[in-house]
């Protein structure tokens, strides 16, 4: 995949994301975001990265993961951070992504991390995303 598609598909899942989160949330989510990305344990790794920082880690010369997931993790200040989890295994055609068929390349949105017994917007409401001073 080129460089170039998978920054514009980056750009397409984050808006998706945001959009997913802020029908689910209380918080105001800014279009500022930073990236967590996460261990194969779901350790954060790092601090939050910019756009493209996350690029740089994740195209490695036209091969990318074969999954992305995002989701909205938390807001810190007036960012939004974004986790991101993906796939070993690298590809290098974006038709051998296991999102292909969405026509989001490598990326799957998930919505945030949902609280204990959290059934729906309209049964639930909405819920308040975890917060943290530093990043």
């Amino acid at each position: 995949m080129k460089r170039e598609r998978f920054e514009t598909l980056l750009g397409i899942a984050t808006d998706h994301a945001l959009a997913v989160a802020r029908s689910m949330v209380v918080e105001e989510l800014s279009s500022e975001v930073r990236y967590q990305p996460l261990s194969e344990r779901g350790i954060p790794v790092g601090l939050g990265l910019k756009k493209m920082d996350l690029i740089d880690q994740l195209w490695r010369q036209g091969e990318i993961p074969e999954w992305i997931d995002l989701s909205v993790m938390s807001v810190v200040e007036a960012t939004t951070i974004i986790r991101v989890e993906w796939a070993e295994r690298l590809v290098e055609d974006e038709f051998q992504c296991v999102y292909a068929k969405r026509g989001q390349g490598p990326f799957g949105i998930k919505s945030p991390v949902l609280p204990p017994n959290w059934i729906s917007v309209e049964v639930s409401g909405r819920f308040t995303l975890s917060r943290r001073k530093d990043m």
